[in-house]
């Protein structure tokens, strides 16, 4: 959660570029299902609420995928022989739309593009907005 805050205040400033402003992650999403909505305190579980029979591949922007990591109503992880795989979650603005699968390694390809020194902006172009009173970046790029 911590990296995806400091990831998302890179995403939130003229920070990185924009081909790893643009990175994608390909996640699993699982319907909700029912009227019932989804309580962390009431009965149910992921599994009585989400139709996780029917997993559909989706893409998510690096984004939206550290707004469901800092403000997730739910999550949950999922180990095969002590090794951490998968995480359940979704925030509280989802849970009533979509369940998230993240493959713990997909997530970790994904942060690496920040750490590398790629990312960096060598240049950038942008322009005045007047109701900002603030100049604000319209492209920026790494190294070519």
């Amino acid at each position: 959660m911590l990296v995806a805050f400091q990831v998302r205040s890179l995403l939130e400033r003229p920070k990185v570029n924009d081909q790893a402003r643009s990175t994608s992650m390909s996640v699993l999403r699982y319907k909700k299902i029912g009227d019932r909505p989804f309580t962390a305190l009431g009965s149910g579980w992921p599994h009585e609420r989400f139709d996780m029979e029917h997993p559909e591949v989706a893409v998510l922007s690096v984004l939206d995928v550290c707004n469901q990591l800092i403000h997730y109503y739910w999550m949950q992880t999922l180990s095969v022989n002590r090794a951490f795989v998968s995480m359940l979650v979704f925030s509280d603005y989802q849970r009533h739309k979509w369940a998230y699968e993240f493959q713990i390694e997909d997530l970790l390809q994904l942060f690496r593009v920040f750490g590398n020194d790629s990312s960096a902006i060598v240049g950038l172009e942008s322009q005045w907005d007047d109701k900002r009173q603030d100049y604000i970046v319209t492209r920026s790029w790494g190294a070519r």
